[in-house]
C-alpha cells in the first residue's frame, strides 16, 4: 500500500481523510459485492458465476488515482463525467433474433464514443 492519505466527504459535507486501498483488494471486495447483488436478486446462475471466476480476465477493475481535492472543482467535475459514462455504446450493440444473440461491434477510429471529441 501506499503511505499517501486519500479524503472523502461524508452526508454533512465535512471532509476526512482515509486511509489508502490496496487496489487488488479492493477489486476483489468490488467483485464479491457484485456478485452478492447479482446472485440475491436471482440475476446470475451460480454456474456463470464460476465461469466468470475461471476467466483469466473477470472484466473487474479498480483504479485508485491521485489524491482530488475538494476545491478542485475541475477534476471533480471530469471523474462524475467518466462515472456517468456507459460502460458499452448502445450503437456498437447489435441483436440477432434468429440467432438470440449479442453483437458487440468495434470502436470508431478515433476510439471516441461518436467518433468525435466532447
Amino acid at each position: 500500500m501506499r503511505s499517501r492519505h486519500r479524503a472523502g466527504g461524508d452526508r454533512s459535507r465535512v471532509w476526512h481523510p482515509l486511509p489508502t486501498w490496496d487496489e487488488g483488494v479492493l477489486r476483489e471486495l468490488f467483485e464479491i459485492e457484485v456478485f452478492r447483488f447479482l446472485r440475491e436478486r436471482d440475476l446470475l446462475s451460480r454456474e456463470r458465476m464460476e465461469l466468470i471466476h475461471s476467466w483469466p480476465h473477470s472484466g473487474f477493475n479498480v483504479h485508485v488515482g491521485g489524491i482530488v481535492a475538494p476545491d478542485d472543482k475541475i477534476s471533480l467535475a471530469r471523474i462524475a463525467r467518466y462515472m456517468l459514462r456507459a460502460p458499452v455504446v448502445m450503437s456498437r450493440i447489435s441483436y440477432d433474433r434468429t440467432r438470440a444473440t449479442v453483437r458487440l461491434g468495434k470502436a470508431h477510429s478515433s476510439g471516441l464514443a461518436g467518433g468525435s471529441a466532447p
